[in-house]
């Protein structure tokens, strides 16, 4: 089923000691390693703006994802080739014109029937049922098979998070579970090494030791300074620097707020600023710039709410 567990933004501490990426060849020396050895750059900002403004508003969304912050984590996930199934979510966004209707079918997801058993298969849709929804997900969105009321996805395995062995793959990668097994970025490409510290397994920086609230998956893309276009941050539990390039494309340091992160603005702080309405239009902050989405551009006809779901009203 899709991921219903929220990527955690990291808090990083000042630390000391700083290690930090560099050209793997002479070939590369104008490269940041991320853009090396097969690695992809991040996508940085949402390319369709509904991913922010109202997937959480549409039922069976998991309701995280109407954080912006949260929404970047997300999006910073395809570093490196780690990404949530459906692994086409985001991209299949960018054409959403018709609201709820568009994010739905961008999941696969369609309302459970009374008459529909939890745990079966009906042709190539598994019956999902949990405490936070009921619904059937469309397995050929995620490009698997319906088997024993479960979408098999080649490379994503279903997995029991009781008893899942998270670690690294011998190519240095984290692997997590999260209802299906996903693997994350190289950790080499960027300077850091795949290591289980604290019961979590991620990304770690290689200077000196550090505090952060638990890794989930990705990188962070926030930090404590800019030095130019590298942000000093503590990933995991070690110092690290981190060109800020390899997060998106145009991104850079920047400090809004009294918060340093990689982004594409200084205009605002993506992991603090509070999303509001203006009329019938969303305002929400979107990798450091201020973002004003009129909801009618993106299918939603009854305008922004302010409520614990902020956004375009479906």
């Amino acid at each position: 089923m899709p991921s219903r567990h929220p990527p955690r933004n990291l808090a990083p501490s000042r630390p000391t000691g700083l290690t930090g990426i560099g050209a793997r060849s002479s070939d590369d020396s104008l490269l940041p390693i991320c853009w090396v050895g097969g690695s992809s750059r991040g996508t940085g900002a949402a390319p369709r703006d509904i991913f922010t403004v109202c997937a959480a508003c549409c039922g069976w969304a998991p309701s995280y994802w109407g954080d912006a912050a949260v929404v970047q984590d997300h999006l910073r996930g395809t570093l490196g080739g780690y990404q949530y199934l459906p692994t086409n979510f985001v991209q299949c966004l960018a054409n959403i014109t018709n609201g709820c209707t568009g994010v739905l079918d961008c999941y696969g997801l369609t309302p459970k029937g009374s008459a529909d058993t939890c745990g079966t298969c009906i042709g190539n849709a598994a019956v999902i049922c949990h405490a936070d929804g009921s619904y059937l997900w469309d397995c050929t969105k995620a490009g698997g098979t319906c088997q024993a009321g479960d979408c098999q996805v080649p490379g994503h395995p279903p997995c029991d998070l009781a008893t899942f062995q998270e670690g690294c793959d011998p190519t240095g990668r984290p692997v997590h579970c999260d209802d299906h097994v996903y693997t994350g970025p190289t950790c080499a490409d960027f300077g850091l090494q795949c290591t289980s510290n604290l019961g979590a397994t991620g990304c770690d920086g290689t200077g000196a030791s550090c505090v952060t609230e638990t890794s989930y998956f990705d990188i962070p893309y926030t930090g404590v300074s800019c030095n130019g276009n590298v942000l000093d941050a503590c990933v995991l539990s070690k110092r690290a620097l981190l060109d800020c390039s390899c997060f998106g494309q145009g991104f850079s340091c920047q400090t809004a707020q009294g918060a340093s992160f990689c982004g594409a603005a200084s205009e605002c702080d993506p992991k603090s600023y509070p999303k509001s309405c203006d009329g019938d239009s969303v305002v929400f902050c979107n990798a450091g710039k201020l973002v004003h989405v009129a909801c009618a551009d993106l299918g939603f006809t009854k305008g922004c709410a302010s409520s614990a779901k902020m956004g375009c009203t479906p």
